[in-house]
């Protein structure tokens, strides 16, 4: 996966499949990529944020698959301010719209 790569999910798990990195199965799902940010939002970055620095998906340093819908807001007024060029493609998910 692409750094500094913003992707949607667009379904649900479609079936488990053999994993080719590690052992056993995992899951597959679709998705989209809506934009490539000029500047990425770092771990520090997060790490720095007082509300995200809280969120599993950072304490855990991005391992596993944490939810982080509920985080979208500031996330997505971090990825603005550094990268006024996106606007356009976010437009449809703004945190108010999602």
């Amino acid at each position: 996966m692409e750094r500094g790569v913003i992707f949607l999910l667009v379904s649900n798990v479609k079936e488990h499949i053999n994993a080719g990195w590690k052992k056993g199965q995992d899951y597959r799902v679709s998705i989209k990529r809506v934009c490539k940010l000029k500047s990425p939002i770092f771990l520090d970055d997060l790490k720095k944020h007082k509300v995200i620095r809280t969120s599993s998906f950072v304490r855990g340093s991005r391992q596993g698959r944490p939810g982080v819908t509920e985080y979208w807001p500031y996330l997505y007024d971090m990825i603005i301010k550094r990268n006024r060029d996106v606007i356009k493609q976010l437009q449809k998910y703004v945190p108010d719209r999602v």
